[in-house]
């Protein structure tokens, strides 16, 4: 066996020490619907120009989360 693989340490994205519920995504409220102009529940114009091309820099919170 190699002793290299005993010196291993977990990736730093891994997160050793979870606590209780943490992660638990079933359980949280869902999060607000996507914003609108009006009451026409149209997007401003702005927005939609700049997701168009993909240079919105928070498209999520003009489109909202897909169901």
């Amino acid at each position: 066996m190699r002793q290299d693989k005993e010196r291993r340490v977990p990736h730093q994205g891994m997160r050793q020490n979870k606590m209780p519920g943490e992660g638990d995504r079933l359980m949280r409220k869902p999060r607000a619907t996507a914003a609108t102009s009006g009451p026409d529940g149209l997007a401003p114009a702005g927005d939609v120009a700049a997701i168009v091309p993909g240079t919105h820099g928070d498209p999520f919170a003009v489109l909202g989360v897909q169901e």
